[in-house]
């Protein structure tokens, strides 16, 4: 493999470290951060509608600043 796609992978998992603990301070910091719930008889749909929407306009200019490096 070459050294170019040694990085990219070390940049791809480092990355997703990065993620994944963000969605934790997220998911303990604002618990109820636009969460919509459904309930039906003993069914509950919990959809983190406005979690989505920041990781949504987050990921989009990360990946638009790392699209216009290149």
């Amino acid at each position: 493999m070459s050294m170019a796609g040694r990085d990219l992978m070390l940049f791809a998992g480092v990355s997703l470290v990065g993620v994944g603990i963000l969605f934790i301070l997220v998911a303990v910091a604002a618990p109820r951060l636009f969460t919509v719930v459904w309930r039906w008889g003993g069914l509950t749909v919990v959809v983190p509608l406005g979690l989505c929407v920041i990781l949504s306009v987050v990921l989009t200019v990360i990946l638009n600043l790392l699209a216009r490096g290149r």
